[in-house]
């Protein structure tokens, strides 16, 4: 039920909105989403658990890679964001044909960007991956698993901007089963190209960049039918196209957007640093990472929930609808963090394990969990924060939480305690940071003038 049918039961029912309906809405938004981030944490798991049977160089050069992926991604926030925050608007105020001219602006703005991004990084590898100054044998594995994984990344951006463009008009099941067809392929692809399998050869890390580049052009090629039945008929050469569409798109996602960035050059910078403790260090962190996604995963899926709900809400012109929707988010991830977190509190090694066989990195990554499991709290919570602003078309907080924590604290912070404590410290500052930017968060979104003043950016609104 869309918050514009859901009008005339309102008015039946009173002033007062019936909890649960606000319940069943949050659930039949959030359940999706973050089984889809489970699917693919459990995926990542899986492909990570292949890979850390390589050896710790291999492990170490999946992370340097995936620094470079999630800062293209970084870059593709703002159409991906921007498309959400206005199509959740447009589908709140009943405007279809205006989500159908959002949904054209940002295809054809993904596809301008994934021109310029792919092939000169495919022609750099090597030289970006040097930024990190690695040893040589990491280079070397890194450069050749990065040339097959970065043609992953078109396909990676239409999968997501579907999914954020579905999420936006209230769809977020068929994300969900998209990535679930994309995830099974992934994980077969994986065992049979590391591995080998009957005629086909052993291709060791190699394997597994194709796997992935496999994977995601299957949800690549889903993802664009279902968009184009969704929006039926949806011209990409149409002459309708309105002015200024994709400037409007813009300016709602590049504070998200830029936000994104700040934590990717932060992720950059911690990285080197790490790299340059040594090879074990980096593979205890991104084995940290990956091992990380069960808390933070289903808590995503509120955030994006929350983003969706009050975009909608506000979009309807219904206020306190919003303000009620973001509450019952808040104690849900609550709820839900505290029974995540206590896996990586008291279940480090036995979990990671799963994942690799070297028993220093192990032993290393597990303070890395036991961190981040006090850290979860305040980092989850606050994602429901800023959900909510975004979805108020304030996107421009949460950039600027981000630039305060990252810059005034887990940089400066990770440069000093890495010092004496080598990657310890660097993990101590990280959650530091995460403490920092809650209280930032809670700070913008306990007055609630978020809800009060919308900025909408529906036809006719923009700013």
């Amino acid at each position: 039920m869309t918050l514009t049918d859901q009008k005339s039961s309102d008015k039946q029912n009173g002033a007062a909105e019936n909890m649960t309906v606000i319940r069943r809405d949050i659930f039949r938004l959030a359940w999706p989403v973050t089984v889809e981030n489970i699917l693919q944490m459990t995926v990542g798991l899986v492909a990570m658990a292949m890979v850390g049977r390589l050896g710790a160089t291999s492990i170490a050069a999946v992370g340097l890679v995936n620094r470079f992926t999630q800062l293209i991604w970084a870059l593709f926030a703002a159409i991906g964001t921007g498309a959400t925050v206005l199509i959740a608007q447009s589908t709140g105020a009943g405007n279809q044909e205006e989500s159908r001219r959002i949904a054209r602006s940002s295809l054809w703005m993904a596809l301008i960007f994934m021109s310029a991004t792919t092939l000169p990084v495919y022609l750099f590898a090597r030289q970006a991956l040097m930024v990190f100054n690695p040893q040589p044998d990491l280079l070397a594995v890194a450069t050749s698993y990065f040339r097959i994984s970065i043609w992953s990344v078109p396909f990676m951006v239409i999968t997501m901007l579907t999914a954020s463009i579905l999420r936006g008009m209230g769809n977020t099941r068929t994300p969900m089963l998209i990535a679930l067809g994309a995830n099974v392929i992934n994980a077969a692809c994986q065992y049979v190209l590391i591995f080998g399998l009957g005629p086909i050869p052993a291709m060791g890390l190699n394997g597994s960049a194709l796997a992935i580049v496999t994977a995601q052009a299957c949800g690549a090629l889903v993802s664009i039918g279902v968009l184009f039945r969704a929006f039926y008929p949806l011209s990409f050469l149409s002459a309708t196209k309105k002015p200024g569409m994709s400037r409007r798109v813009l300016k709602v996602g590049v504070p998200a957007a830029a936000e994104h960035l700040c934590w990717q050059v932060a992720a950059f910078i911690v990285t080197r640093l790490i790299v340059g403790l040594g090879n074990i260090p980096m593979a205890a962190h991104q084995l940290g990472l990956q091992a990380e996604a069960i808390s933070y995963m289903p808590s995503a899926g509120l955030g994006i929930a929350t983003t969706a709900l009050i975009g909608q809400s506000l979009g309807a012109g219904r206020p306190q609808l919003a303000k009620k929707y973001a509450s019952e988010l808040v104690r849900w991830a609550i709820v839900i963090t505290a029974l995540a977190a206590s896996v990586l509190l008291f279940l480090p090694k036995q979990f990671l394990s799963l994942l690799t066989t070297d028993r220093e990195v192990i032993e290393l990554a597990a303070v890395y969990l036991m961190l981040m499991g006090l850290g979860q709290s305040p980092q989850n919570i606050a994602s429901v924060f800023n959900g909510a602003l975004r979805g108020a078309g304030d996107t421009r907080t949460p950039m600027y939480i981000a630039l305060a924590g990252l810059w005034f604290i887990r940089i400066p912070l990770a440069m000093v305690l890495s010092k004496p404590f080598g990657v310890k410290g660097v993990w101590l500052a990280i959650t530091v940071d995460l403490f920092f930017r809650f209280s930032l968060s809670l700070w913008r979104y306990l007055p609630g003038n978020w809800y009060k003043k919308p900025r909408l950016y529906t036809e006719g609104n923009a700013v």
